[in-house]
């Protein structure tokens, strides 16, 4: 496990705006939000291509970070907060991401190196050059098309949640952030199993 001394980021994809706010696609902002209000963290600044948070959680540093230059722009977002901040190791890095190919509410880990369409995960990929720590926010299930119907995926990421869905991402984005914080905690080990008792689907 990495000093605890060291930055652990904390990126969220998503799309700026009100407009983005509550999509399906945005899942990862809106669990960093949540996050973010739950331990007071503070208000954003801005940095480069993204607003941030700057904090400590339990004793270790973090930045959450939302970028702002649209999904299929994360990785250059990320690359310039890893300069920034001068953090070498991916291992350092989790970036939190909607996942179509998941149950609505099913939270998952990942390594980011099955992007199924995901044009944030893609343009992370680039960047890291190889898999990376990632946390996987289920919002599919029979309504979400597949990878390979783009434009259906598409426009089913863009729309906000259904009413009725609202009642299972919500305890689902509170999960992730308590996973987020045994990530901080005890690794992507203590994630895993964090979730492994608490959520369907591991």
């Amino acid at each position: 496990m990495e000093a605890n001394t060291e930055t652990i980021l904390i990126l969220g994809l998503g799309n700026p705006g009100p407009i983005n706010a509550e999509t399906r696609h945005n899942a990862g902002f809106m669990a960093l939000t949540l996050l973010n209000a739950r331990y007071r963290l503070g208000n954003s600044t801005s940095i480069l291509s993204s607003a941030v948070v700057e904090g400590e959680i339990s004793g270790r540093k973090i930045v959450l970070a939302w970028p702002l230059n649209y999904m299929e722009n994360s990785g250059k977002a990320l690359g310039e907060l890893l300069n920034h901040l001068n953090i070498a190791s991916k291992e350092n890095v989790l970036v939190v991401h909607d996942d179509a190919t998941l149950p609505l509410g099913v939270i998952k880990t990942g390594d980011g190196t099955a992007p199924a369409g995901h044009d944030g995960l893609k343009s992370v990929l680039a960047e890291l050059r190889g898999p990376f720590p990632a946390l996987r926010l289920g919002i599919g299930g029979e309504a979400a098309p597949p990878p390979e119907d783009p434009a259906a995926l598409r426009d089913f990421l863009l729309q906000p949640f259904e009413f009725e869905d609202l009642d299972v991402i919500r305890p689902a984005l509170a999960l992730a952030a308590e996973g987020i914080h045994a990530r901080l905690t005890g690794g992507m080990e203590a994630l895993s199993a964090f979730l492994e008792g608490r959520a369907p689907g591991l």
